[in-house]
């Protein structure tokens, strides 16, 4: 069959799951390195068999089974009349692009939390996209392990199933309660009253970790963030406050899950679910983050909106000392200051109003 045409499409099976599925497929084939979730992975069946019956153009060549489905499709449920299954098609180990990835950001569910990039090293960079938000950008072939694991834990993809019981509406509750730190400094420097930050604290003080990991500007492009790893509770309070832009702090847990150390993780409630997603297939995540922290998060903006605020205060947005979008006081001020030392504010109503709020990205 492969020598009648050079589109023919063989369907798989599954004996972990039961599910037959099937892809599209050329022969000869490409590069081996291109071969991509040959034999159903593709459309999420790993570990499959192949069938020996062969599809071409649409229609199964078997005797009796002249289903026809449409050409490109990713999927298709088969009868027991396909025949039986064969030995598995040798993978090639690395792959030229993720399928993941290439659904997440062809539908707009990418969340820019960075995952990705640790999970698969040098061959998934972030970086910011011409709309102003981070995104993943394959520059290596990316090995068949890694894109398993960037299948079970993407936010784009899945998310941590709420509990049995859970709130329609709000999810998992287990109490509501109101409260700030006790601490004049933590309560002036965090943007609601410093909890995240008090609690982070109180962790490391008590040595119940090694480290906090979190968010703060980034010192050479304070409109930027980065991941930043605090052991003081001063370096705890200096990163304190919110980051209204992009923020993919998961690029950096790679090191992390590599070393011997307990860590207090506080990010956006996506940035959780995506680590608690790749608990369930990689068993450092639970041993190296004993806790993780997040918060209320109303969305992720587009760093073009910080830049608009910086425009609209008349300072270069790339000419800057230092930026923050909220804390020293509630519900505090946007407030840059330039090289020159000139500081500008803006009220926390207009900056989130009227630049940040209409700029969030689509899937937050």
């Amino acid at each position: 069959p492969r020598a009648v045409g050079s589109v023919t499409k063989k369907c798989a099976w599954s004996r972990q799951t039961g599910i037959r599925s099937s892809n599209w497929r050329t022969w000869p084939p490409p590069d081996a390195a291109k071969q991509i979730f040959i034999g159903g992975a593709m459309s999420g069946v790993l570990g499959s068999d192949i069938c020996p019956r062969p599809w071409l153009f649409g229609q199964c060549l078997a005797s009796g089974h002249q289903r026809t489905i449409k050409p490109g499709t990713m999927t298709h449920g088969f009868s027991d009349d396909c025949g039986p299954a064969m030995p598995a098609v040798a993978q090639a180990p690395y792959l030229a692009g993720s399928p993941t990835l290439a659904k997440v950001l062809d539908n707009e569910l990418c969340t820019g939390c960075g995952l990705c990039a640790a999970i698969a090293g040098d061959a998934i960079r972030m970086v910011i996209d011409t709309r102003g938000f981070a995104r993943p950008e394959v520059v290596a072939p990316i090995p068949r392990s890694a894109e398993a694991r960037i299948a079970s834990a993407c936010p784009g993809v899945i998310i941590a199933p709420w509990r049995a019981g859970a709130h329609p509406y709000w999810g998992p509750i287990e109490e509501c309660a109101t409260g700030h730190s006790t601490d004049d400094a933590v309560r002036f420097a965090g943007s609601s009253g410093g909890m995240l930050s008090a609690l982070a604290i109180f962790a490391l003080e008590q040595g119940l970790v090694d480290a906090v990991v979190h968010v703060s500007a980034d010192p050479g492009a304070p409109l930027k963030n980065i991941t930043h790893v605090s052991r003081t509770a001063a370096q705890i309070i200096q990163c304190a406050g919110s980051r209204y832009g992009p923020s993919p702090m998961l690029e950096a847990i790679g090191p992390l899950l590599d070393s011997d150390e307990r860590y207090l993780l506080i990010g956006k409630p996506c940035d959780v679910s995506a680590m608690r997603q790749l608990a369930t297939v990689d068993p450092r995540v639970d041993q190296r983050f004993v806790f993780m922290l997040s918060f209320f998060c109303g969305g992720m903006p587009s760093l073009l909106g910080t830049r608009a605020i910086v425009a609209e205060l008349g300072l270069d947005p790339d000419a800057l000392a230092a930026f923050r979008y909220r804390g020293e006081g509630w519900p505090g001020q946007a407030t840059a200051i330039a090289n020159d030392g000139t500081r500008k504010q803006m009220s926390y109503a207009r900056s989130w109003g009227d630049f940040l709020s209409g700029k969030v990205q689509y899937r937050c």
